[in-house]
């Protein structure tokens, strides 16, 4: 065998060691790479909880974003404030709905935390909005000229002590629907509904009042004393009527009126 023969094998056994070389690093390589995509898509999939890791943090930005849209973003400590609606005679017959824009005034440099419509435990419903209490005449003036009701004097009432306009507020917020889904005493079920009413808080008489109404509602005195707010709703002829309990002041109760000209009120659950 000649030097050049020699040197031909040792190509060849060269060549042979770096294609099996080559051969395991690419074999390598897939493997790693096919680990990395099942890894990847294990974590980018629904879990067995139905939760997405990847759109899980998008939703708390999203969470965020809507919180600051309310007001200052830190609501710990800030009070809830509580309006309570009955059904006259019978408080578990009642179910509210809401639809709002978040269309609300509050004192300058007090926090806000967002309104809402709620339940309790025992059907009962109530208006709920997270708020400082800190009443001006600039959240007032907001109240009668800016919300829907436009300083028309026959649309709004109050709870407790008060005269035609409120003179200072904590806060007011707009519900651009009010639902108002009553159950009678047949088990059968009617919605009433309210457009654009406005509800704001104020203090009188050492107490914090509440105002309310909407463009569809004129006050009503019955008896010389007691007036009431009656309000028609979106089925033309159909009323809820507002009354205030005297004796606390975050608290209505409703009755029912049917017909253009009626002027009987009814227990809702007797329709």
């Amino acid at each position: 065998m000649n030097a050049t023969t020699e040197t031909t094998q040792l190509n060849d056994t060269n060549v042979e060691k770096e294609k099996s070389t080559f051969m395991w690093r690419t074999r390598i390589i897939s493997t790693l790479f096919g680990v990395g995509v099942v890894f990847s898509f294990f974590f980018s999939t629904p879990n067995s909880r139905g939760i997405n890791t990847r759109h899980s943090t998008n939703l708390v930005r999203a969470r965020n974003n809507e919180q600051s849209l309310l007001g200052n973003n830190d609501v710990s400590g800030t009070p809830e404030n509580v309006f309570d609606i009955y059904l006259y005679e019978n408080r578990r017959g009642l179910i509210i709905g809401n639809n709002n824009q978040q269309r609300h005034e509050i004192s300058a440099g007090k926090t806000f935390g967002g309104f809402s419509v709620k339940q309790t435990g025992y059907g009962q419903s109530y208006i709920s909005v997270v708020a400082d209490r800190h009443k001006t005449h600039a959240v007032a003036t907001s109240f009668c000229q800016k919300s829907p009701i436009n300083n028309i004097g026959t649309r709004i009432t109050h709870t407790g002590y008060g005269g035609d306009y409120p003179h200072e507020l904590n806060f007011w917020v707009q519900f651009d629907t009010l639902d108002f889904m009553i159950t009678n005493k047949k088990s059968e079920k009617s919605r009433w509904t309210i457009l654009n009413f406005v509800v704001g808080q104020g203090n009188g008489g050492g107490d914090n009042n509440w105002w309310y109404g909407a463009p569809s509602c004129t006050t009503e005195v019955k008896e010389g004393k007691e007036e009431h707010l009656v309000c028609e709703t979106t089925n033309v002829g159909h009323y809820l009527v507002f009354q205030p309990d005297y004796e606390f002041t975050h608290r209505l109760y409703v009755q029912c009126r049917v017909g253009l000209n009626s002027k009987t009120d009814k227990m809702c659950t007797d329709l």
